[in-house]
């Protein structure tokens, strides 16, 4: 039977042998008879659980009994849902492989052969059987590992690497990691790879449009051990860092350890699950600190449907002001617009502004990041050769130091109100105190430029969800005079790589993006945007002959939360251009 625990024939009571005159690095692959192999699905026989486990633990050593992995891999050995290949030797597990899946995807883990009996080819044999009882299952495989002889049995079973390297120092649960390499398997490419020596690692860009199709039914599930393969290929498919930030994934190559804690803690963590092909495009974590976070691929529509709860429809289907409709716009898009909010004050502003820039910039900067200095600094813009152009001002930053209008904007009642309701919106609750700092004015002049595409939360070094970006377009602004422009959903996709520009945009870090996804946000004047700062954003350059596009910029956050980027420590009551709000 499937089921029956694996035992050792009685006639080979013996220790293996070793091919005789080699030394220990190059022994033969030969499999020794002495071994028996099986194949069982969960739930094991009770009597296995301890040898299987022990197994684990014995290889990998350090905490992986109490980590989370340990404790999940334990659990997977009592439910449905996994198969096991297992090698015996005298009627004790010695190696053993793990594979669970549900659907498109599955997780290969719990991977390991007792010291004593390594070197002998098992790992590779139990590697092999798992794979092979995949045939006709899921088309992708997932695994993570920090060892070099381990990544060359996987890519000689068609693993590639996905993202992470070897990077000389230990990570993770095992103390003999090199680092932590990714790797995944497409059974629609399974030829085996050569990865040589690898002192580092090579990976491959993921076919995401492969792997998302049209999410017509996507259904809000809660994490459960059979999403783990989906879930780890979803936080690892696409570069990037500060994916789940507060929850405690970066990059995603902690995606596996952390969401088996997640299982063994009970956190509240929910996955956007494609109902035919129970592909996962997004994961949800609520926390009553630091609210609701997410991270999708796909169609933003996957974002809404995880704040809400609700099957994916589009944000155009919902009706009515109500805060749950208001929720799904949100995060389906990463923003929202409140044309003419502002209209009654637009031109006194307009007129303050054009004072400071009057009275303020006798001694300009060329410093694009100079948000240290203590006082408003007036930045000057560059040609397309990136030459200063004197004379000619880009932006204000702290702008609040020079100005009281900023604050009287953005402090405003009626902006406040959508910042408080916002708040609602994100799945927190709403701050007790609320601070706006990074202020900014831009004046964009008539051939001018402002910015390229970025994420906020780049510039702050922190991706906490709980900041909130705020535009207040004093003018009315258009493509034409260098209206916003925003990629809707991007601000469930973690932090993006940002990479210093050149020529009009050697001021500043910016994002290479596909454009053809990208919304222009054309507004009258007093019009106020609200969004996630972690949306990418970016500005059409002002062609116009004559206009300007007056804007005012500000980040609302909760004055207990403090950060810093670069050496400049934005906390509450030490960063100058902090100011609170309520």
């Amino acid at each position: 039977s499937s089921r029956a625990p694996i035992r050792a024939p009685h006639s080979h009571h013996h220790r293996p042998a070793m091919a005789s005159g080699e030394p220990a690095a190059k022994r033969s692959r030969v499999l020794d008879p002495a071994y028996r192999f099986g194949m069982l699905r969960s739930p094991l026989p009770v009597e296995l659980h301890t040898q299987v486990h022990g197994c684990m633990c014995d290889v990998y050593a350090g905490d992986f009994a109490t980590n989370g992995l340990g404790e999940d891999f334990l659990a997977r050995m009592g439910a449905e849902g996994s198969v096991f290949a297992l090698a015996s030797f005298e009627g004790r597990v010695v190696s053993c492989a793990m594979l669970t899946w549900d659907g498109s995807v599955g997780l290969l883990g719990g991977v390991c052969t007792r010291r004593e009996h390594q070197r002998r080819g098992l790992s590779r044999a139990v590697v092999t059987r798992v794979v092979e009882e995949a045939s006709g299952g899921p088309r992708w495989l997932v695994l993570g590992t920090g060892s070099k002889s381990a990544a060359s049995i996987y890519a000689s079973r068609g693993f590639r690497g996905l993202s992470g390297a070897f990077e000389g120092g230990a990570r993770g649960y095992n103390p003999d990691d090199l680092g932590e390499w990714m790797m995944v398997r497409d059974s629609a490419e399974p030829s085996a790879v050569d990865i040589g020596s690898p002192e580092g690692s090579t990976n491959i860009p993921f076919d995401v449009d492969a792997y998302v199709v049209e999410p017509g039914a996507v259904a809000i599930e809660t994490l459960g051990r059979r999403h783990m393969g989906a879930a780890v290929l979803l936080l690892n498919i696409v570069a990037g860092t500060n994916k789940l930030r507060a929850f405690g994934i970066n990059e995603g190559l902690e995606a596996e350890q952390r969401l088996a804690k997640a299982l063994s803690d009970g956190d509240a963590v929910t996955v956007a699950v494609h109902r035919d092909t129970r592909r996962i495009y997004g994961i949800a974590v609520r926390d009553a600190s630091s609210g609701l976070e997410l991270y999708t691929i796909g169609p933003p529509s996957v974002g809404a449907a995880l704040a809400t709860g609700a099957p994916c429809v589009s944000a155009a289907a919902a009706v009515g002001p109500s805060l749950e409709s208001e929720c799904r716009e949100f995060w389906e898009r990463g923003y929202r617009v409140f044309p003419g909010l502002l209209a009654d004050v637009a031109a006194s502003a307009r007129a303050s502004m054009d004072e400071m820039m009057k009275a303020g910039g006798a001694k300009p900067t060329s410093d694009w990041n100079a948000v240290n200095s203590g006082g408003a600094e007036f930045v000057l813009q560059v040609d397309e050769q990136g030459c200063v152009r004197p004379g000619r001002v880009l932006k204000v930053q702290a702008a609040a130091l020079a100005s009281p209008a900023l604050l009287e904007v953005l402090g405003s009642v009626a902006v406040r109100k959508q910042v408080e309701r916002l708040y609602s919106v994100l799945g927190q609750e709403v701050p007790d105190h609320v601070d706006v700092f990074g202020t900014k004015f831009f004046p964009m002049w008539p051939g001018g430029t402002s910015v390229s595409w970025h994420q906020d939360c780049h510039y702050f070094g922190t991706a906490s969800p709980q900041i909130i970006s705020c535009g207040v377009y004093l003018e009315d602004t258009d493509r034409e005079n260098g209206c916003l422009r925003v990629v809707p959903g991007s601000h469930t996709r973690g932090v993006f790589p940002h990479s210093p520009g050149s020529g009009q945009w050697a001021q500043g870090e910016w994002v290479e993006t596909d454009e053809s996804v990208a919304v222009d946000v054309a507004m009258p004047a007093g019009s106020v945007v609200l969004f996630n700062a972690m949306l990418l954003h970016a500005a059409h350059r002002n062609s116009h002959a004559s206009r300007t596009r007056y804007s005012m910029f500000g980040h609302f956050v909760p004055a207990s939360l403090n950060f810093s980027w670069r050496e400049t420590d934005f906390s509450h009551g030490v960063y100058p251009d902090r100011h609170s709000i309520y």
